[in-house]
């Protein structure tokens, strides 16, 4: 059951299908933000990243040599570091400046106080030690600027061009208004994720 759960295909369409529910049911309660779309798909990363490594540094201290896609040991986790203050400060903070409402939403994101982010993280989670445990070195990538930095690059772009010109402008405040914006982010992880799944199907 387990093994059936963890391929890849199935551990990526379990993703995208917790992320898209709970990010619905986060939007009926008006907790879903820019912010919270973006750090999550970080703190994904952060998670994968994290578990990659050790990993890959359990399975060196057992004298097993790794031939999968390792670069730099660091160069992840660094890129991340910057992604992270880029974030919290630019999306987090500056955008929603005066904006109290937003603040206080992005604040408990931030703090973990927002249980629709703190369940996806925790089946996330869960769903990748499997997944790793047993795809084993399948799909490892450690090296500065992976595919999966593709999504939260995009996603850093995209997002500074809906606060700035579209939320700003607009005010949208609407739920379809919050469906729209939110909508782009999903649409990039789903694609990304189509094209690594293919690409470890080989």
């Amino acid at each position: 059951m387990i093994s059936r759960l963890t391929d890849s295909p199935n551990f990526y369409r379990f993703d995208m299908f917790t992320i898209i529910v709970l990010t619905v049911l986060g939007l009926l309660q008006g907790e879903v933000t820019v912010f919270y779309i973006i750090y999550l798909f970080w703190f994904q990363e952060a998670i994968r990243t994290l578990v990659d490594g050790v990993f890959v540094v359990a399975q060196r201290s057992k004298g097993q040599a790794i031939t999968t896609n390792v670069g730099g040991p660091f160069g992840g986790f660094f890129l991340l570091f910057i992604y992270l203050v880029f974030i919290i400060l630019l999306f987090g903070i500056m955008l929603n400046w005066g904006n109290n409402q937003l603040m206080y939403l992005n604040l408990n994101v931030l703090f973990f106080r927002n249980w629709f982010f703190n369940t996806n993280l925790i089946l996330f989670t869960a769903q990748y030690i499997f997944y790793r445990r047993e795809q084993r070195f399948n799909d490892i990538h450690l090296g500065i600027f992976n595919s999966r930095h593709v999504i939260l690059h995009l996603s850093i772009i995209i997002g500074a061009m809906i606060q700035m010109f579209i939320l700003k402008r607009y005010q949208i405040e609407s739920l379809w208004g919050s469906v729209a914006v939110i909508a782009p982010f999903l649409i990039i992880k789903v694609i990304v994720d189509k094209i690594q799944v293919k690409k470890i199907q080989g």
